[in-house]
């Protein structure tokens, strides 16, 4: 059922920041270069870097020098993918993300990490086939299940099976590339969020692609109608305006929705003005980890459909693009064959895709986890 659109007198596209995440907004592109020069600025600043930890001094001083030393590591492997051609850059590329894995996993779980051996946290479950598609990843104790805990806020079962062409499918950098290879989930889709309010009260607003139609089964479709109702494009004709957006966006492509609540600061038991933060906050406590930031794309955030359609896995983008490194890296290893351009051409063109296109977002994840910071991108100063 579409609902009446209320009427809007004043709106601002809000980013959807992740809780606990302070914002750092940047006027130029997203590069490998600033991600580092972000973590030289904890390494090589003994006060900011120390800041990050808990402890007494001496506590806190061995703590740093893990995370120096974590992250000198992590640049060395980072150094060593970018002068390595194709799908076996993946190697490297994975230990660098599990140093700076370490290193975030510093603040909040470092009896897990300190001179402890630990494992990768996931394991390699190879079809006989070259063929990837039957191939997945289980859980164990490790890293990666630490990581989860940590940005999740609760603990993924030992033994839970991540299906590959699940996690490459969630992807939006490689959208193109899965389509054409035969995606098996939903990628993530940006979205874009917008406060507006009436005087005496704000609510969300969230336009997001809608080509192919969302599914009214996938657990972030009802999420979504859980806490805002579909207005019609057709009863809002500034909803261009309304999100900043170019004229050369299609209709047809967009679905516009507004919050079922309206929040005012009344029912706080203060005035009757407009409640801009609870507004704001609506998407993360509607849709939860299945919320990410943007590194590339122009929107306010991405919404990440659930790992399986079945058995609905929350798994936070970030933690997607991670798990398959690994697998990619596990490929590398154990299963060339696969990656063979001659025999298994349409795989081995996805996995160089995946570290042409993901590398430099895998890399924003694990920058924003040890800073903290959630990272945003302006290099057009604002998008319209």
């Amino acid at each position: 059922m579409v609902a009446t659109p209320r009427n809007v007198e004043s709106y601002s596209s809000s980013l959807v920041v992740p809780p606990g995440k302070t914002p750092m907004q940047f006027r130029e592109d997203p590069s490998a270069k600033l991600a580092w020069m972000q973590l030289r600025q904890l390494t090589d600043d003994g006060h900011t870097g120390l800041a990050l930890f808990n402890g007494t001094r001496r506590e806190k001083n061995t703590l740093f020098n893990d995370l120096r030393n974590y992250v000198r590591q992590a640049k060395t492997y980072w150094d060593a993918a970018s002068r390595t051609d194709g799908s076996a850059a993946a190697l490297p590329l994975y230990y660098a993300m599990l140093n700076l894995a370490k290193a975030e996993l510093l603040q909040t779980h470092h009896t897990h990490i300190v001179g402890k051996f630990i494992r990768h946290g996931l394991s390699m479950r190879a079809s006989a086939s070259a063929s990837i598609r039957g191939d997945r990843l289980l859980t164990e104790s490790g890293v990666f299940s630490l990581l989860y805990e940590k940005r999740v806020g609760k603990a993924i079962p030992s033994g839970t099976s991540l299906r590959v062409t699940n996690l490459l499918s969630l992807i939006p950098e490689i959208g193109h590339e899965m389509g054409q290879f035969g995606r098996a989930r939903p990628p993530a889709i940006p979205a874009f969020h917008t406060v507006a309010t009436n005087g005496e009260a704000a609510w969300s607003l969230i336009l997001i692609e809608s080509y192919p139609p969302l599914d009214r089964n996938e657990s972030v479709t009802k999420a979504l109608y859980r806490h805002y109702d579909e207005i019609s494009l057709s009863a809002v004709p500034e909803w261009r305006q309304l999100f900043s957006l170019s004229s050369r966006i299609r209709g047809n492509w967009m679905a516009l929705y507004q919050s079922k609540r309206e929040f005012s600061l009344a029912a706080a038991g203060g005035n009757n003005t407009p409640d801009l933060a609870s507004a704001t906050s609506l998407p993360n406590v509607a849709f939860g980890t299945a919320t990410a930031t943007t590194t590339s794309e122009r929107s306010e955030f991405l919404l990440t459909p659930s790992l399986t359609k079945t058995r609905p896995l929350a798994l936070p983008l970030s933690l997607a693009r991670y798990a398959s490194t690994f697998y990619l890296s596990s490929l590398v290893r154990y299963k060339p064959s696969s990656l063979d351009p001659v025999r298994q051409g349409e795989q081995a063109w996805l996995m160089d895709s995946f570290i042409e296109e993901v590398s430099l977002n895998l890399l924003a994840d694990a920058t924003d986890g040890v800073t903290g910071k959630a990272t945003y991108f302006e290099p057009q100063r604002f998008r319209v």
